[in-house]
Formats: structure tokens, C-alpha cells, sequence
């Protein structure tokens, strides 16, 4: 069932009804019935995964959470390798086996026929955090399996997240809801928006994308600049759609998701835009893995001796930058099964502990050369040197390989062809003329509206507005996504950039 589509809609709002006809206490088992309805309609096959996650994460923090318990640690770490390996075994298996058969000389190893459970990589991560709060002794470990499995299976941030804590998301599963018309109101301008951005905006940019990344031998520099640019646009668009949309689902059930983006092509730096960029996973690897690889014994221990013979700084240096290194090559691991996947978070890696160890210099040469860093000039230039480096790394990221990644550089280096920007080839790439231009016209209306975040919330400006404006914008959007959305018989609207991962 597409979050996109007419189905869903019906399916949320009938929902809605049974969630607030029953009595408040069992308001929860109406969302754990409606979140498994929704994962199986996906298909049944997935269902078995995610139910074995559940069980043994469940179970295993119930040992381990009672602090008596002799054999916490050991418990602990089992419950951990039987979560994370469900994920290993259906993610990575055919990628490792793929690796082997190589080296063997290609035909000898067979791949299995697995399934890829529907939002594993996200419900993982959900269990692994609770795991680690509980043993760590956060909080307690939840008795009522039901309430536990509500939380894995919450059906809105199933699909791309985000990557929900267990100590602030679960207590509004169960503290009761009363229907309240302001939210209900919110929430379904929430999923609108959502709707624009994923159907609007990404669905007409993936048709330009695809068609360019059919054949990458085809095209030149220019070309490859704007896929590059539109590709990046895309994929913001397709993964905040999907969030805004599973916000405001949740909002209708009384429900608060965290935000996971914060206007990244804003940012300034690398760093920066990683902390506005899905912003649940970047602090789950802050917490659960950064921290834990920074306070290690290893990383002391070595980082002592570099003290010693080179200095404080290196002793930082060191601490930061190993840190660094583990969570990305993680994060690219994270994203997919496969080698561009590990290059894309190399080369990310890559650029942040360069900025950790040529920051001051960079800082020195900046004020040598009596640049003034406080003027919104130099503001422009560092959201566009960002913007421009992200873009550059979604080469590895979206190409079906490394070699067709270095190929696409090459491309863009030996061929420029700068005339194809004004020669009218772009409209024959997947959009016309008119799809071009509703395009940038759909990009421009995203990037007012981010600009009318950063002051505050839109809904709630649009609220203070009389009734007729309200409704003016209100049927406006409707009209868009009906009339400009990209869907229907033919193209698969229903699949989402950030499912694959």
C-alpha cells in the first residue's frame, strides 16, 4: 500500500474512526493492528523478520534489563548479534557471496534468493537503541510485549523512519487521545505537503534523472551538472515527503514524530549539513556508535601513546577523526549492499575529518587573505561550496557502480559541451519543455517555503490567516498534486528512494 495513494488515505481515515470510538487504554492496539495491516499489505513475507526482531529484542532486554541479573553483558551482546544479524543475513548475504564469486573468477558461487524485509535497516536500528538504553539503564524494559511491538511496527515511520527512541516515542502510544479538529487540520497539510514534494517535485525529477543514468556514456559535463543538481533536489523531495507525510499521519493520531531534516542545503559546512540531514540517524550514530568508539579502550589507549610522543592535539586528532572514520564507513555500510556504497561514505568521511584537520589553516588562510567571513556573501559561498561537494558525492550514490561513477567523471571532465544547457536537448531527457518548467517552478515553491521555515512554522502563519486566504491555499495545493502530480497506471509512484536502504 503506497503512502501516496488513494488507499492510504482511506485506510488512515477509517483507522481514525476506531482509534477514537474505542476506549483510551486500547488506543494502542488499534495502531498495533492497523501498523501490521499496513506492513502485510506489503507482503506477507516480510512479516516473519520483523516479528523475529521483535520477539528477541523484547525477550532479551526483559533478561538483561533486571539489573541482578549475572550474565547482562552476555545477554545483551547475543540479543544484539541475533538483531543486527537478520539485518547482515538479508541485506549484505548476496553482496558478500557477489564479492567471493569474483575473486574466484566470476560463475562458481550462486546467490541466494533472499527477501529484503520492508524498512529493516530503520526497525533495526530502533531495537538496537532500545537494547543498548535498557542495558545501559536509561529506562526500564517494557513487560507488555504488545505495547513493545507498537513501537517496532508503528506503521507511519515503518517505511524510511525516522529512527524513533523508544523513551520518547512509546509513551504517546499509550497515554490516551482525545480527538482534537487543530491537529487533524495540521496533520492533513502536513501530508499534503508531503504529497507535493514526493509526486511534484521528486516523481518529475526521477524521469529526468533515470533517463540521463540509462546511458552515462551519452552525455557530457553540463548534462552531468544538472542531473547531479536535480538528482540531489530529488532525493530531498522524495525523503521529506515521505517524512512530512508520516508526520502528519501521526499528528491525526495525537502522535509527535521527530523531525528529520532541517533545511540542509542551507548548511554551511559538511558537518552541518549531516546535523539538518536525516537527523534521527546521524544521532543515533552519535549515540550508539561515535560516543561508544570514542570512549573505547582501544581508542584511549592509542590515543594516550599519540599524546605522549606527538602532542595534545594529535591525542584530539586522533580521538575525532578514528570516530569519524568508523561511523561513516558504517553510514555508507548503512545505506546499501554494495562497494559505491562504502565509497560514498568514504569520500564523505573523508571531507570531514579533512575539515577537523585543516580547519584552523583553512580559518588562517581566510583571515591572510582579508576575507571577511561575516558578510552574506561569503554566507552564499559556503551553502554553494557545500552544495556543490554533496552533489559531487551522489556520483557514487545514485551510479550503478564505482566504475560507472569514475566513468560519469570522466564524462564530465573530457566533454563538456556547455552549448547542450541552451540547445534544447535538456527537454528531450525525460521531461518536455512544459514538465522542465513546472519543475523549476515546483523547485522554486519548495525554496520559498524553506525559506518561510527558518522563521518559524508555515501552518501556524497560515493559520492566523483569514478564512478565505486559507482555503485559497488549501486548494491550491489540492489542485497541484491532482493536476501536476507524477502517478497512475505506469509508473510506480509508490517506491521511494530510502525504501531500498
Amino acid at each position: 500500500m503506497s503512502i501516496t495513494s488513494i488507499w492510504f488515505i482511506i485506510f488512515i481515515l477509517l483507522a481514525m474512526v476506531v482509534y477514537y470510538i474505542v476506549p483510551k487504554r486500547f488506543q494502542y492496539l488499534v495502531l498495533l493492528a492497523a501498523s501490521i495491516a499496513f506492513y502485510l499489505s506489503y507482503g506477507i513475507g516480510y512479516m516473519p523478520y520483523i516479528l523475529a526482531t521483535t520477539v528477541i529484542t523484547y525477550a532479551g532486554a526483559r533478561i538483561f534489563g533486571n539489573p541482578e541479573y549475572k550474565h547482562r553483558k552476555a545477554v545483551m551482546v547475543v540479543t544484539l548479534l541475533l538483531s543486527l544479524g537478520l539485518l547482515c543475513y538479508t541485506k549484505y548475504t548476496n553482496f558478500l557471496l557477489g564479492t567471493l564469486d569474483k575473486l574466484a573468477g566470476g560463475g562458481k558461487i550462486e546467490m541466494i534468493d533472499l527477501v529484503v524485509p520492508l524498512g529493516v535497516s530503520f526497525y533495526t536500528f530502533m531495537s538496537v537503541g532500545y537494547i543498548l538504553d535498557v542495558y545501559w539503564k536509561k529506562y526500564e524494559a517494557e513487560k507488555n510485549f504488545l505495547r513493545y511491538a507498537t513501537f517496532i511496527m508503528y506503521f507511519p515511520h515503518i517505511v524510511q523512519g525516522p529512527i524513533d527512541r523508544y523513551n520518547k516515542l512509546a509513551p504517546q502510544f499509550f497515554g490516551g487521545k482525545k480527538f482534537d479538529f487543530q491537529r487533524m487540520v495540521s496533520g492533513g497539510e502536513l501530508i499534503l505537503w508531503g504529497f507535493f514534494l514526493k509526486l511534484v517535485i521528486a516523481n518529475r525529477l526521477g524521469m529526468f534523472v533515470d533517463t540521463v543514468f540509462g546511458d552515462v556514456t551519452a552525455h557530457g559535463g553540463a548534462v552531468w551538472l544538472v542531473t547531479l543538481a536535480l538528482y540531489s533536489i530529488q532525493t530531498y523531495a522524495d525523503f521529506l515527503g515521505c517524512m512530512e507525510i508520516a508526520r502528519g499521519t501521526s499528528l491525526l493520531f495525537g502522535i509527535d514524530l521527530e523531525r528529520n531534516f532541517d533545511h540542509p542545503y542551507f548548511a554551511k559546512t559538511i558537518p552541518e549539513f549531516w546535523r539538518r540531514w536525516h537527523m534521527t540517524m546521524g544521532a543515533w550514530f552519535k549515540d550508539y556508535l561515535f560516543l561508544p568508539v570514542s570512549n573505547s579502550s582501544f581508542v584511549k589507549k592509542t590515543s594516550k601513546k599519540l599524546g605522549k610522543k606527538f602532542g595534545a592535539k594529535a591525542r584530539k586528532n586522533f580521538v575525532s577523526c578514528f570516530s569519524v572514520a568508523v561511523v561513516w564507513l558504517s553510514t555508507g555500510i548503512w545505506h546499501g549492499a554494495g562497494w559505491k556504497f562504502i565509497a560514498w561514505g568514504c569520500y564523505h568521511g573523508c571531507l570531514t575529518i579533512g575539515g577537523t584537520l585543516f580547519g584552523d589553516k583553512i580559518d588562517k588562510l581566510t583571515a591572510w587573505l582579508k576575507i571577511n567571513t561575516k558578510t552574506k556573501s561569503w554566507e552564499l559561498f559556503q551553502m554553494t561550496r557545500t552544495l556543490l561537494l554533496c552533489c559531487f558525492g551522489r556520483i557514487f550514490f545514485r551510479a550503478n557502480s564505482i566504475s560507472e561513477a569514475f566513468l560519469i567523471m570522466k564524462q564530465m571532465v573530457t566533454r563538456l559541451e556547455i552549448w547542450k544547457l541552451v540547445d534544447g536537448s535538456l527537454y528531450e531527457l525525460g521531461l518536455d519543455r512544459a514538465n522542465f518548467m513546472v519543475a523549476i517552478l515546483s523547485i522554486v515553491v519548495l525554496w520559498c517555503v524553506s525559506m518561510l521555515q527558518e522563521r518559524g512554522s508555515v501552518r501556524e502563519m497560515i493559520a492566523k490567516q483569514n478564512l478565505v486566504f486559507r482555503y485559497l491555499i488549501l486548494y491550491i495545493a489540492i489542485f497541484a498534486v491532482l493536476i501536476f502530480g507524477i502517478y497512475g497506471p505506469g509508473y510506480v509512484a509508490s517506491s521511494f528512494i530510502y525504501e531500498q536502504f
